[in-house]
């Protein structure tokens, strides 16, 4: 199992930082989208190869910007609060693009059907 931290917090950030900061969150992420829909085909799907490093890179995209996007409630600097609502719609634009992916889609669902079928075969060998 992962774990994922937050680095503290830097007081001292400023607006073009904090978009780079999360431009560089959100580019990681797409990198490894990519990366799943080149390398996996539905005969070698499993849940290790797609959902797994999915989870882990959304569990750590979330733990990485949640300070980041504080600074919209916190900051005492408006162009600071600018760019972490700008940062907050930065981060929200990969999930919308990975729920319209249909290869992603295809590729969940492969390993929800293999899942199904292994369930199906163990219930069987149980009766």
């Amino acid at each position: 199992m992962q774990h994922y931290y937050a680095l503290l917090p830097r007081f001292d950030i400023t607006p073009s930082a904090l978009l780079v900061e999360t431009e560089d969150i959100m580019s990681m992420t797409r990198q490894i989208r990519d990366s799943i829909v080149s390398s996996t085909i539905p005969s070698i799907t499993t849940f290790a190869n797609v959902v797994q490093p999915l989870i882990d890179r959304e569990n750590a995209s979330l733990c990485s910007l949640k300070i980041p996007l504080v600074f919209a409630i916190v900051s005492d600097d408006q162009e600071v609060r600018n760019a972490s609502r700008a940062a907050e719609k930065l981060a929200v634009e990969p999930d919308t693009q990975e729920l319209m992916d249909k290869i992603i889609a295809l590729l969940v669902a492969v390993v929800a059907e293999k899942w199904r079928e292994e369930k199906e075969k163990l219930a069987a060998q149980a009766e």
